[in-house]
């Protein structure tokens, strides 16, 4: 039996849960990771947005029609979405998300946000270790239990000069 994924640090619903234990091992066997989903409009109409990382973009289509004749089958099994849903795979994107305690080891020394319960923060990312991070701009350890959303900046970063 294959060693188990890394959990996500944003506790999942069930329905999340699921979707994620039936996917996974096919990313993986694939040599892709996924980074985040988002499950939409139960009660209108149904979305799925998958986020994977995969660097090729024919790499990415091939996943997305593997993924989602998968998800059909499980779809009937299940019956995870009643009728027809959208499903929606992409890259994570220049200011993907972090999502999984790697993914801030990952991303040791790059501007993030980083949304806690109380606050959002932007910084660089100066440590992750065994209990949350540390971001330059502020002093004190985030622990990972209180870490509500983040993500790499890249946009923030460009500045252009204009000679007049």
């Amino acid at each position: 039996m294959s060693e188990k994924a890394e959990i996500f640090l944003r506790s999942l619903s069930l329905l999340e849960q699921q979707i994620v234990d039936y996917i996974e091992p096919i990313l993986a066997s694939q040599g892709a990771e996924l980074i985040l989903l988002r499950v939409t409009g139960l009660k209108g109409k149904p979305s799925l947005a998958l986020f994977i990382d995969k660097a090729v973009l024919d790499e990415l289509a091939r996943l997305s029609r593997l993924v989602s004749d998968a998800l059909d089958v499980a779809n009937a099994e299940h019956n995870w979405f009643s009728g027809a849903y959208q499903l929606e795979i992409s890259s994570p994107g220049l200011d993907r998300a972090l999502t999984k305690k790697s993914h801030f080891t990952d991303a040791l020394g790059q501007q993030v946000k980083v949304k806690t319960s109380s606050t959002t923060l932007r910084g660089q990312l100066a440590e992750a270790n065994h209990l949350g991070i540390l971001i330059n701009t502020h002093p004190e350890l985030i622990s990972w239990s209180d870490i509500r959303d983040a993500n790499i900046i890249r946009g923030d970063s460009f500045i252009w000069n204009r000679k007049t």
